[in-house]
């Protein structure tokens, strides 16, 4: 059977966000120049990442790997169609 999407307009109304919770290579953090803030009180990314969206830490997040750092990527509230295509 066919699926098709309609368009609705609620869903301009709807807004949300997106958490990635992430082991990253210490080497990448140096090079792109990311710094973890504390839980909910994340540091900006650096360019080239889209504007708003921060690393913070989260403790739910653990690693024995060596020389890679458990961080949480938090993207700003985002809205309707344009938040979706951003994410």
């Amino acid at each position: 059977m066919k699926q098709t999407q309609r368009p609705s307009q609620k869903a301009e109304g709807y807004s949300f966000g997106v958490e990635l919770e992430l082991l990253l290579p210490q080497t990448a953090i140096n090079e792109l120049g990311i710094r973890i803030g504390g839980y909910h009180a994340g540091y900006p990314l650096p360019a080239p990442f889209p504007a708003g969206w921060t690393a913070e830490r989260d403790g739910s997040l653990h690693t024995s790997r060596q020389g890679y750092v458990p961080v949480e990527i938090v993207s700003p509230v985002l809205r309707g169609r344009a938040g979706i295509e951003s994410a």
